[in-house]
């Protein structure tokens, strides 16, 4: 995201098979904030939101843009995680990628995903 390099790291020696996928743990000097779709915060692991970033080396904004992309010295990412009861990360979706499906935010891959998988059990009851 739009900070300097990185924000988040998988420690040496705490890469493993179920943290596959995990985009690691949060460096020093930077603080983290996960908001659902409703702003309220997120204080416990395995429920996705939007990732806000605190730090030093967050950008400053965009050039050019009236956009506002910090809420109270937060930078609003864009990106929606979840994080483990370990505290390592994992990218979700974006925020704007996302559609509101019965008050819930689907990402439009997994409903291409899920209609194929539909799709490919009816065609297998057709040959029946």
């Amino acid at each position: 995201t739009e900070v300097v390099v990185l924000s988040h790291i998988t420690p040496l020696g705490l890469l493993d098979e179920k943290r596959l996928g995990s985009c690691g743990k949060l460096l020093p000097g930077f603080e983290a904030m996960l908001k659902d779709e409703d702003g309220s915060i997120i204080n416990t692991p395995h429920r996705s939101g939007e990732l806000y970033l605190k730090s030093p080396t967050v950008m400053l904004g965009y050039f050019n843009t009236d956009e506002d992309y910090f809420v109270d010295d937060w930078l609003r990412t864009g990106d929606v995680l979840y994080y483990d009861e370990d505290g390592f990360y994992y990218v979700v979706d974006r925020v704007k990628d996302l559609i509101k499906v019965n008050g819930v935010q689907v990402s439009p891959s997994q409903l291409v995903m899920d209609f194929m998988v539909l799709m490919g059990s009816s065609k297998k009851k057709e040959k029946k």
